[in-house]
Parts: C-alpha cells; structure tokens; sequence
C-alpha cells in the first residue's frame, strides 16, 4: 500500500523584497528561509532526513549551479544530508516536491524539506528577459532574434487558442486584473502595494503598452525574487510530529494525488503534437461514431427482434390464457352440468330411496304379519297337533270303550245265552 505524505508546515519569504539592494547573496536568503521554515513548523534541523531544492536558472542569474551543498552549509546538523537540485524551468518547485514525496512514499526517509528558490533582479531587465528566455525554449531554434520570447510565444498560443475556442482581449484583460487583485490580498506578493485604475489593463497603450502581439504589459509574469519550504512527512513521522505539537494527525493536510507530463521542448512542437493529437481524436472519434452508429443500429435490430419475439410471447400468453380461460369455462360449465345431472340423479335416488324404503316398510310390515301369522299357525299346528293326539287318544279311548262295550256285551250276549 501507498504510503502517505503529509504536510507538517512551511513558510515563505516577501517577494517585494530585492535581494541585491538588500545587499544579500542567494545562500544568506537559501538558509535564512531553511532555519525560518524550521521555525515556523516547530521542527529542529536534525529531524529532517532528506532535502530537495527546485531551481531553474540560479546560473545564469548568479554564477551558482550547484545548490544541494547550500542545504548542508546551512546548518551544522544538516553536515552529511543528502540532498539534490531539480530543474524543470517553471515546473522546478514542483518537480522537487514530487521528488521528496517520493523517498517517503518508498520508505527511504520520513521527513523531507523541499525549498524553491530564485534570485531574478540583480541583473538589468532585459538579460533577465534572455536568462528566462532561450533556456527555457530550445534555445538557438526558436524565438531567435525575438526581444521578449515568452510573451512572444504566448501572444502565438493565444492566436491558437482564439482559432479553436476564440478570444476576446478584454476576457484576457481582466484575468490580469484578477490577479493584480488577488495579490492585494497576500502579505507576500510583490505586487501587493502596486496601484492600478481602469487604464492599467485596457487597450491603452500609454498605459498598458503592447508587449509582442496581443499580450500587453500587464498581461506578462514579472520576475522577482523569492523563496518557499515545506515539510513532508510520513504518517507515522506525521503521528509524532502531531504528539509533540498538541494537534491530531487528522488536521494536517496530506498529498492525495499527483501529476507529471512533459511536452516537446518547443513551441512548434508543442502545436503540432496537439494538432497531431486532435487529428488522431477526430479519427478516433469517427471510428467510435461509426462503431456507436453500427452498435445503435444493431442495438436497434435486436431490440426489434427482442420486441418481435416479445410480441410472439404476449400473443402466444394471450393464446394460451384464452384457451386456458375457455377450457376452465368449459369445465365450469361440464362441471354445472355434471352437478346437475348429479342433482338429479341425487333426486331420483332419493326418490327410488324413498320408494324401496316404503317398499321395505311394507315388506317389514308383511314379514311382521308373516311371522305373527307363522307365529299363530305354529301355534294352530301345535294345537291342532295336540287336538288330533287328542283326537287320536280320544279315538284309543273310544276304541278301548267300544272294545270294553263289545266285550261287556259280549259277556252279557253270553250271560244271556247262558241264562236262557
């Protein structure tokens, strides 16, 4: 994971001040701005472990390239830092910071000081304007023989720019204007006490003379001299820094982001890698409008097909759902009549019921009178059964007394016969 980078403090210097006429060297303004910076970050010498110093031309405007030792001089604690010069013309300051927030990110170091300095007004305004000139361009092929190459060169990107986007001299005027106004407002601008009126930034040009095509007077950066420091830290140098000072870590800024391009030195160059760039952009954007338009038209054909396929569903839902709703009316109605055939054959079966339950009472009612009428000749069968053993006891007895009588007459036939 990405170590972070925090900002513990800094300071800078008045850049109203001239250093010259303030009879100070480039290394009396270098150390005083390191030892006021310490200050002002509540930091001591030896707690810082690597330096980074942003320069562009301190050669050519005091005979002085080498700047790393400067950090070692001055102090006695910084003896041995190590320590390097960055050069990147306008981008220097910027190209040290990265530096150092380099070494922290990677773990080498866990405080870096970064100091950009530069000492522009010792020298008569018009070698200043060659010192900053050709060896910030390519110098010797282009803007040769020009007095003022910059606002030269900026006067031939403002016709560029009016080209594509256009440009009104008043917008430009007034960007100007804001910042004169801005700087009203900084303790350490070196325009803040400047007066200005309406003239200073209009098409005057008494007051607001044309400097190289559409770029005025105001219009140009004045050079100056100047210095800034600022402490990076790692978070855990951070956390400390944070303890020992009484403040929380999460009130110290961080670094969240970064940015390093180069462009082609010159300004030719620069236009025709732009231009080249907008060529490429264009084709790239017509292949991507064709391909947009190919995709938009098959997007349109198979929405069509999804729509026809959806439509074929709906139509084969409906179908089905009619069917489904004609079949179950088609039970319902099965269903009625079923239940009134069944209704009816309920009733004739309750009916046929009732009938074979009458039937059966009647049934009931002739075996009762069946059997009562068993029952009664049964018991006429049994009497007459005993009546006829009756009968036929009676008969014996007639017979013995018939048998008796005959006997008896017999005896008295013969009692006769035998009395007479």
């Amino acid at each position: 994971m990405q170590q972070e980078v925090y900002v513990l403090g800094g300071f800078q210097t008045d850049f109203a001040q001239n250093w010259q006429r303030s009879g100070l060297e480039l290394f009396d303004v270098f150390r005083s701005t390191v030892l006021q910076g310490l200050t002002a970050a509540q930091l001591a010498p030896d707690d810082v472990d690597v330096a980074h110093i942003g320069n562009f031309a301190a050669e050519l405007f005091c005979g002085q390239g080498h700047l790393g030792g400067f950090f070692a001089a001055s102090d006695p604690a910084f003896s041995g830092i190590p320590s390097g010069r960055h050069e990147g013309a306008c981008a220097s300051g910027s190209l040290a910071a990265l530096a150092a927030a380099a070494n922290i990110e990677a773990g080498r170091y866990g405080l870096a000081a970064v100091i950009g300095i530069e000492q522009m007004r010792n020298v008569p305004g018009a070698q200043a304007a060659a010192n900053i000139g050709g060896p910030a361009m390519w110098n010797g092929h282009e803007c040769v023989g020009v007095q003022y190459p910059w606002p030269h060169v900026f006067s031939r990107l403002g016709d560029e720019y009016d080209r594509r986007y256009g440009l009104r001299a008043e917008h430009l005027a007034q960007i100007a204007q804001l910042n004169f106004s801005n700087a009203r407002r900084n303790p350490n601008a070196q325009t803040r006490a400047w007066q200005f009126d309406a003239a200073s930034f209009a098409a005057d040009d008494q007051r607001n003379p044309v400097i190289d095509g559409r770029i005025r007077k105001q219009d140009c950066g004045q050079i100056t001299d100047g210095a800034a420091i600022v402490f990076l830290a790692s978070a855990e140098r951070a956390a400390r820094y944070a303890q020992a000072t009484g403040i929380s870590l999460e009130d110290l800024p961080r670094i969240v982001g970064w940015g390093h391009r180069t462009a082609p030195i010159s300004y030719a160059a620069k236009i025709e890698a732009i231009q080249a760039k907008e060529v490429e952009e264009k084709k790239l954007k017509a292949k991507l409008e064709v391909e947009n338009r190919e995709k938009a038209i098959q997007a349109a054909i198979e929405a069509q097909a999804k729509r026809k396929l959806e439509r074929e569903a709906k139509e084969k839902f409906d179908e089905e759902k009619r069917t489904a709703r004609q079949t179950a009316e088609d039970k319902r109605e099965r269903a009625f009549s079923d239940r009134n055939k069944l209704a009816d054959q309920k009733r004739r079966l309750e009916k046929d019921l009732l009938e074979v339950k009458e039937e059966v009472e009647k049934i009931e009612k002739q075996k009762k009178t069946f059997v009562d009428e068993q029952a009664f000749l049964k018991n006429y069968i049994k009497q007459a059964e005993s009546n006829v053993k009756s009968y036929y006891d009676l008969l014996d007895k007639l017979a013995l007394a018939e048998k008796a009588r005959a006997e008896a007459a017999a005896i008295a036939a013969a009692a006769a016969k035998k009395n007479s």
